[in-house]
């Protein structure tokens, strides 16, 4: 009898610390995560992997926004983001000259970069 006890405290003391790390490391913190696309990724030689993610119906004024972007970019394994809320704003963002649309496209879409654990807002670059 003892050693049936002794089997069951160990099961239930297993099951118990299987459940609670199983808890911390479920991806709660992703799951807090807003949809969104990896619009592009590449490897640049010095800066690492590069992405433009795309927050559909996100805005400046998203609360936490600086630490949004930090989880998204950890999830993704992005060394430097571009974060934009509109696809036209990526479009503007990749063109090699900007017209007047483009540039409000990106007054109004683009949400912010992330450079090696440097955040700049969308406004500070687009006011």
């Amino acid at each position: 009898m003892r050693y049936i006890s002794l089997a069951v405290l160990l099961a239930s003391t297993g099951l118990l610390v299987w459940f609670y790390a199983g808890e911390r490391d479920s991806g709660a913190a992703t799951e807090a995560l807003p949809d969104y696309t990896v619009a592009s990724r590449a490897t640049v030689p010095d800066l690492g992997v590069v992405g433009e993610v795309l927050v559909p119906g996100a805005n400046r004024d998203l609360p936490d926004r600086e630490e949004l972007f930090r989880a998204i970019a950890a999830a993704e394994g992005l060394t430097v983001a571009f974060y934009f809320s509109t696809e036209a704003a990526i479009d503007a963002h990749r063109a090699a000259a900007r017209t007047a649309v483009q540039l409000e496209a990106l007054r109004t879409g683009f949400l912010g970069r992330l450079t090696r654990d440097e955040f700049t807002s969308g406004e500070a670059l687009y006011p």
